[in-house]
């Protein structure tokens, strides 16, 4: 009798999960998907207006066109470069830079390129506010990628989470996607509407401060076997023991993945674009 009654009750909860998983002998989906049609032409956009941003120093990041023939980047991909010693690598090749605004606060910057580019560009989402499980993308270049065309990173709208920069509060939304090294100043899309809500910053890695000023002394410390070799750019530079363990450790934290980064809403991206004179 025990044993019918173990049998009754697998059949019956076998039986009433199939009544709610089908209806009318059609499946019912429990998840969204994020299919190809709903990526189609983001794509096609993607691949005319999104750039990777280069530097001399052997440092780049992404980019993309907006409608005013400028294209915008992270501020921090730019940080501390010369006009001359920053590049847009196009289809049509590498494009020089003829003027530069940024506001580090924000992390945004501006670059005008020397030649006009004309290729179709995303529109800027005028809704401030992002549903959290919100279905987002990115279009960008990732650290080791060396492809011509960005490459694809899919997520969703976490929350959101407010920083204090130089006394000054900034608001950053928190995405769950992959964000690398390279990704940054890339545009963070809705994939509904196909616009950009966001601008790519950051991923999370965290490092306890006691570590970090522990990295920074090898850093600086002259000490132990010296080693000569050539930097990004080819000069040959002569750098100590601790310092390539320092640059070792760096690279090692730099592939830490924990599938969460920030954006720059689109909100303060339509202000930094109003500030510059260009209706966003």
């Amino acid at each position: 009798m025990k044993t019918f009654s173990i049998y009754f009750w697998f059949v019956f909860c076998f039986s009433l999960s199939t009544v709610f998983t089908y209806a009318g002998g059609i499946q019912i989906p429990v998840s969204a998907t994020m299919t190809t049609e709903m990526l189609g032409e983001s794509k096609g956009v993607a691949t005319n207006c999104v750039y990777r941003i280069v530097r001399k120093d052997g440092k780049f990041g992404t980019g993309f066109l907006h409608k005013s023939g400028k294209i915008i980047t992270a501020a921090h991909v730019v940080d501390g470069a010369s006009l001359s010693d920053i590049g847009i690598m196009t289809p049509m090749g590498i494009i020089a830079v003829t003027n530069l605004a940024m506001d580090q606060n924000l992390d945004i910057a501006l670059l005008a390129p020397a030649i006009p580019i004309t290729a179709p560009s995303f529109s800027i989402n005028t809704n401030d506010v992002s549903d959290v499980g919100a279905p987002v993308i990115t279009w960008g270049y990732p650290a080791g990628y060396s492809g011509m065309v960005p490459l694809l990173s899919a997520g969703s709208v976490s929350g959101f989470q407010e920083f204090v920069s130089n006394g000054t509060n900034i608001n950053r939304m928190v995405v769950n996607a992959a964000f690398n090294s390279g990704n940054s100043g890339g545009p963070l899309l809705d994939v509904e509407s196909h616009t950009v809500i966001g601008i790519v910053v950051s991923k999370m890695a965290p490092i306890p401060p006691n570590v970090q000023s522990e990295i920074d002394a090898l850093k600086n410390n002259s000490y132990g076997m010296m080693y000569n070799g050539t930097d990004s750019s080819g000069k040959t530079v002569t750098v100590s023991e601790a310092k390539i363990l320092a640059d070792v450790i760096e690279y090692l934290r730099s592939q830490v993945q924990l599938v969460i980064g920030y954006a720059v809403p689109a909100k303060d991206l339509r202000k930094f674009l109003k500030q510059q004179g260009i209706d966003p």
